[in-house]
């Protein structure tokens, strides 16, 4: 079973960094193509989604947050989403368990 990210180049390359593959999207379009890819396929098992790239498809994202079971999606925090979420370096830092240095 295989885990994969939705999300804008920071979010998708930071989980790369913990080895997990990731699309990313810019548009509604490109979040409902990226969903029907995943959630078609049966071996994934999670699919996380960052906050700024769900607000294209809310209604759709959140239908599947509550009514799928696999693979089951997840909202994680975006690079600009204006919420109480900790930063996505934070996030990503405390999912790899690698300090990320900043240049």
């Amino acid at each position: 079973m295989k885990a994969f990210v939705i999300g804008s180049d920071g979010c998708v390359l930071g989980f790369a960094l913990a080895g997990l593959e990731g699309i990313t999207v810019r548009s509604k379009d490109q979040v409902d193509a990226a969903l029907d890819l995943l959630m078609g396929d049966p071996g994934v098992a999670l699919v996380l989604i960052s906050a700024d790239v769900a607000a294209l498809a809310r209604d759709r994202v959140d239908e599947l947050k509550i009514n799928s079971l696999q693979p089951l999606l997840v909202e994680i925090p975006g690079q600009h989403t204006g919420t109480s979420y900790p930063p996505l370096r934070e996030f990503v830092q405390r999912a790899i368990g690698v300090q990320l240095e900043r240049n």
